[in-house]
């Protein structure tokens, strides 16, 4: 029951780097069903500043960022400005995103 609790009160946080660059809103987080391991973060570009992120984007150009890049939570989500870098094929290939993709898609029709 907790877990679902932390889930609701991440949701819609602000994420940024260390650097203080603005990325966007976390939207979702991608789990490793197998594990339960957060494999990857879901944040919804700010229109302003998404230009100037680099971060895999998925098909509905939300940034993926993978877990390893997260450096602190609190009243922000705080990644490394350079992660650990997931290519196209990752990304695609990663834990969860299979079922994250289709759920995109149903929300999109």
């Amino acid at each position: 029951m907790a877990r679902f609790v932390v889930a609701r009160q991440l949701g819609g946080k602000r994420s940024i780097t260390t650097t203080g660059k603005e990325i966007g809103r976390l939207d979702d987080i991608i789990v490793d069903e197998a594990t339960g391991e957060m494999e990857s973060i879901v944040v919804e570009p700010d229109a302003e500043t998404a230009e100037d992120v680099r971060f895999s984007k998925d098909s509905s150009g939300d940034f993926i960022i993978p877990f390893k890049a997260v450096r602190a939570i609190s009243d922000v989500i705080v990644v490394e400005e350079t992660p650990v870098p997931m290519v196209a094929p990752q990304v695609a290939s990663a834990p969860g995103m299979r079922r994250y993709q289709r759920m995109v898609r149903d929300a999109q029709e």
